[in-house]
């Protein structure tokens, strides 16, 4: 969070358009970062029927937020997550023609299966190639390429570098709102005598005594 005032020219949603397959389609991708050992933000989130957005979990290691002690089907916070991929333009014969650096925010699911490939095949050294299988949701199936093109050549390497700063200078716009508790409250309806959950109260000055 910053703070400012007047005569801000730069103020608005994120200008990059995040990655989005469409069903049986192929694409080969490479997962940009200067640092690969955490490539990746995260963040634990919840949705909420009627509520038109999700929003993030505010609970801590310490304490449950509302979000997450409130009886509503989303209580269970999911993670989304954070990567920057070079998307490659190909043409009809396979070959590489334009490279497009883009925010890629998927779930848990495709976070296990890039896990698992990364074992044997690390995304430092390796593109990777996704087949939809579900544009609603968003899943993919993957397999590794042996190259990683993106960094095969270093003013290539030093734009998507650049590009990868860029979309992560601000993360939070890619994920869901970043609601106070009194407004997850409010999409929940326990503003105006719902019930709020333990860890909701203040409870330090109380000492049982009738």
């Amino acid at each position: 969070m910053e703070a400012f005032g007047a005569g801000r020219k730069d103020i608005g949603g994120s200008k990059f358009t995040k990655f989005q397959g469409d069903l049986n389609k192929t694409y080969r991708i490479g997962i940009v970062a200067h640092d690969f050992e955490s490539p990746f933000k995260g963040s634990p989130t919840h949705y909420a029927k009627g509520a038109k957005q999700g929003f993030m979990c505010k609970s801590t290691k310490d304490r449950q937020a509302v979000c997450c002690t409130a009886s509503y089907d989303g209580n269970n916070p999911k993670y989304k997550i954070l990567a920057v991929i070079a998307l490659y333009q190909q043409n009809s014969d396979g070959q590489i023609i334009g490279v497009d650096v883009m925010p890629w925010v998927f779930n848990e699911q495709m976070y296990k299966k890039l896990d698992a490939l990364n074992v044997d095949t690390p995304w430092s050294e390796w593109d990777l190639e996704l087949t939809c299988t579900d544009k609603g949701f968003q899943s993919f199936n993957v397999a590794p390429k042996k190259t990683s093109v993106w960094q095969a050549k270093d003013a290539l390497k030093k734009t998507c570098l650049e590009k990868h700063d860029q979309i992560m200078k601000n993360p939070k716009a890619f994920f869901p709102r970043d609601l106070s508790e009194s407004e997850i409250r409010d999409i929940l309806g326990l503003s105006a005598g719902g019930s709020a959950g333990a860890s909701d109260l203040d409870l330090s000055d109380l000492t049982g005594e009738n």
